[in-house]
């Protein structure tokens, strides 16, 4: 998806690379979040497909096309 570059320049975006620390302050769940994901989705690549997009979600605020995610 391309964003207009009013909003471009407004939306949150990954930036890097991330330190362990800033990872881990990001991206490690929460009680609830565990309890979300055990509750919800279905084997090991579904919890670890919703913890991702759960965390990212937090993170950016919004859900990115694949295309923004960095491979590293």
């Amino acid at each position: 998806m391309s964003w207009p570059p009013s909003i471009a320049r407004l939306t949150p975006r990954f930036r890097g690379p991330f330190t362990d620390a800033e990872l881990e302050a990001a991206f490690n769940l929460s009680e609830d979040d565990e309890a979300f994901v055990r509750r919800y989705a279905r084997g090991e690549g579904g919890r670890l497909s919703m913890a991702l997009s759960l965390k990212t979600r937090q993170f950016l605020g919004y859900f990115p096309a694949l295309e923004d995610i960095p491979d590293t």
